[in-house]
């Protein structure tokens, strides 16, 4: 679970003003780095026994540039023909790029835009769908996966959400002057909690959690929080929390950043994120 730095769709005012941002970035199913393409990388010669890599590599040399072979697409992979008429190229990426629209077959690129769908926020296309609570509720996000429902709570009523982009933002919603930040990805989610000014005592967060059937937490080796499936084995990377100053962002080499104690704490079928040590003293901004 990587710790990230604020999130873009965050105000340049907002960003300029945290004094501290703490960040945790909840998987589903899949837990992977940022889709990163791997290719070009041209494959054996294949037979023209497919009219359709024919078609394609016939387009392909007429056009002098590589041409899409929608048939063989995944949600990870991309597949052109080559304009030689002999090989194919294949784009891999570490996260979902595109779906396949269930009613037309079309792959349709990953769209990771808040929009009001159903009166409902969420997630435009994702490999998840993602649902953003509303002014009022005690639901921060869920996300409905192969394998049932993660989310995460909030112990009190969200106040009014403000989205930009991929991001939601709930002002206020830790304490005041401390926010729930949190944006869509492909195939997850990531929330923060940005503090715009610094708190003057130690803080508490603590956000209830749903976690999808036959997995709970356990620790690893070193004593970190890890998901893990029915048979004990890891489902997720071991979850990492991380304290970063306004200056991050803007300059990794100047800003700092400091390991954030958490754990996870069971009440019942009731669990949550507790992260009970986020002092004040540091980071601060310089």
């Amino acid at each position: 679970m990587n710790a990230r730095r604020l999130l873009s769709g965050s105000s340049t005012r907002t960003r300029r003003s945290a004094a501290l941002i703490v960040a945790l970035a909840l998987p589903l199913s899949l837990l992977s780095a940022p889709a990163t393409a791997q290719g070009p990388t041209p494959s054996p010669s294949l037979a023209p026994a497919d009219p359709v890599l024919k078609t394609a590599w016939d387009k392909a040399a007429a056009s002098g540039k590589p041409v899409e072979v929608p048939s063989k697409f995944t949600e990870t992979m991309k597949v052109l023909a080559n304009p030689d008429g002999k090989t194919m190229r294949a784009e891999l990426y570490t996260r979902p790029v595109q779906l396949k629209n269930p009613a037309g077959g079309a792959w349709e690129p990953i769209d990771t835009r808040i929009v009001t769908r159903d009166g409902k926020l969420r997630a435009a296309r994702v490999k998840s769908p993602l649902t953003f609570g509303e002014r009022g509720a005690k639901n921060l996000v869920s996300a409905d996966g192969e394998h049932g429902t993660t989310g995460l709570g909030v112990s009190r009523a969200l106040p009014e959400p403000k989205v930009s982009g991929s991001t939601v933002t709930y002002r206020d919603a830790v304490a005041r002057g401390a926010d729930l930040v949190v944006q869509a990805q492909a195939d997850g989610f990531i929330s923060q909690v940005v503090f715009r000014h610094k708190p003057a005592s130690p803080v508490t967060v603590r956000l209830p959690l749903t976690l999808p059937k036959g997995t709970t937490f356990g620790t690893t080796s070193d004593g970190l929080p890890q998901l893990k499936d029915s048979k004990g084995k890891a489902a997720a990377a071991p979850v990492v929390l991380t304290a970063m100053d306004a200056k991050v962002e803007a300059s990794p080499d100047e800003g700092r950043s400091a390991p954030v104690k958490a754990r996870v704490e069971t009440s019942g079928r009731r669990r949550s994120w507790c992260s009970p040590r986020m002092r004040s003293s540091w980071p601060t901004r310089r």
